[in-house]
């Protein structure tokens, strides 16, 4: 949304994002979606001024921490604040990376916007 609706949100918290979903069918041994939507398409659109945070757990297997690394260093690279945190232990579930340190920091960060 940060970058395909540039200006819509001028920070985000991403919870065990897919931040590139081709590598992800790839990983898996699957085709490209052609109408998916892929966040790393998008990073030379999002706002200078925007901040992200994105959250993953360190056991997630669907939206593993190497999903999300590229995306966060392409971000960087542009000169957008954004940084990956890792829930150490979590999976992909939004109840331990909700409950989080890193996700209730996260969110009193881009809250204070």
């Amino acid at each position: 949304m940060i970058g395909r609706h540039p200006g819509t949100a001028d920070a985000a918290l991403l919870a065990g994002c897919a931040c590139d979903k081709v590598m992800k069918r790839f990983g898996q041994g699957r085709n490209e979606i052609p109408e998916d939507i892929n966040p790393v398409d998008y990073v030379d659109k999002v706002p200078l001024s925007t901040k992200v945070i994105a959250i993953t757990g360190s056991r997630d297997t669907t939206n593993p921490p190497e999903l999300c690394r590229p995306y966060i260093r392409y971000l960087k690279e542009r000169g957008v604040s954004a940084r990956l945190d890792i829930v150490e232990g979590a999976r992909h579930s939004f109840g331990r990376l909700g409950g989080s340190l890193a996700y209730q920091t996260g969110l009193l960060e881009l809250g204070k916007q």
